[in-house]
């Protein structure tokens, strides 16, 4: 009776689209099922003990789930504030675990679509900067080459004369090195630079200005998950490359890419009462990252929040 009982309480986790994803949600981020069930009668029970005739509900029950995701998001024994969540860096612990909430959030609220967490389970997952890095980490000659031909294949999708300049550099250095059997280290790295900041470059911004907001690449705002696969086909790549493959994988439908990575390419998150042009499309800017914030943030803030109250009265 006991094994057909967790047997059907984990289908019924599995119907409801509240459990389903934010049972999945903490089951990725390392907590049992055990963990979770005696999470949530606990809290049954305290509230019994508060309130003998309370009648226990769904919105309790998103409340009490909201709270255990929020045990992984706490540093020196206090719950993380959401408005430091623009703070974190590429490094920091908690990226990878706000991604995937934002993702997972998403779909819950959606509910057109599931999160999928079986393929989600069977890939390895990499923070992936959406705009390039400032420096170019490729250290192997293939790898390099390989950038070179991406870009030089990117260019040449743009008609402006800068692109067609680039192109023609792109084209010049590949024969070379092709020729040589091996790349010029100073030359690679300096026409890398050129192209993060051709592709980083907006409409209005001077050069001083750019410089400024590379600074800030390894900021959330720059970040997304991405399957390590793809990432490796692509690293170091200009955004319009990225977007390239994230378009192309998709409409294939042969790999899993996770809504938010999948929205923020697209650039659905970009403000589009504003005229955008092809252009436009090809670079990720400060309103892109701008929009890419405010969703984030309309998704996660309410867990975030659930906790303030406890936080209270546990101080009180």
């Amino acid at each position: 009776k006991q094994v057909r009982k967790t047997f059907d309480r984990l289908v019924a986790w599995y119907e409801d689209n509240l459990y389903y994803h934010y049972v999945g949600y903490l089951v990725a981020i390392g907590f049992t099922p055990l963990q979770i069930y005696n999470h949530l009668e606990t809290e049954k029970r305290n509230r019994k003990l508060t309130e003998p005739e309370y009648e226990w509900t769904v919105e309790d029950t998103m409340l009490s789930l909201r709270k255990k995701m929020m045990d992984r998001f706490k540093q020196d024994n206090r719950y993380i504030k959401k408005d430091t969540i623009d703070e974190f860096e590429y490094k920091s612990e908690y990226v990878p675990r706000v991604l995937l909430l934002f993702n997972v959030e998403c779909c819950r609220r959606g509910q057109n679509v599931r999160f999928a967490f079986d393929k989600y389970k069977k890939e390895n997952w990499d923070v992936e900067h959406v705009d390039s890095q400032n420096d170019a980490t490729l250290q192997e000659y293939d790898d390099r080459m390989r950038w070179m031909k991406n870009v030089n294949f990117i260019l040449n999708m743009e008609h402006t004369d800068r692109a067609k300049e680039l192109a023609n550099e792109c084209q010049n250095l590949i024969v070379e090195f092709t020729k040589r059997s091996k790349v010029n280290v100073d030359r690679y790295r300096a026409f890398y630079q050129t192209i993060n900041k051709f592709y980083s470059a907006e409409s209005g911004e001077n050069d001083s200005e750019v410089d400024l907001t590379t600074k800030k690449k390894d900021y959330l705002s720059n970040l997304t998950l991405l399957d390590s696969a793809t990432n490796r086909e692509y690293k170091d790549a200009p955004f319009a490359y990225k977007r390239y493959c994230i378009v192309k994988n998709d409409r294939l439908g042969d790999r899993f890419i996770p809504l938010c990575t999948r929205n923020l390419f697209l650039k659905y998150y970009t403000d589009s009462n504003n005229e955008s042009s092809y252009l436009d499309t090809m670079r990720w800017n400060s309103s892109d990252r701008e929009g890419y914030m405010n969703a984030m943030h309309e998704a996660v803030d309410p867990i975030f929040d659930s906790v303030i109250v406890e936080e209270k009265e546990v101080q009180s």
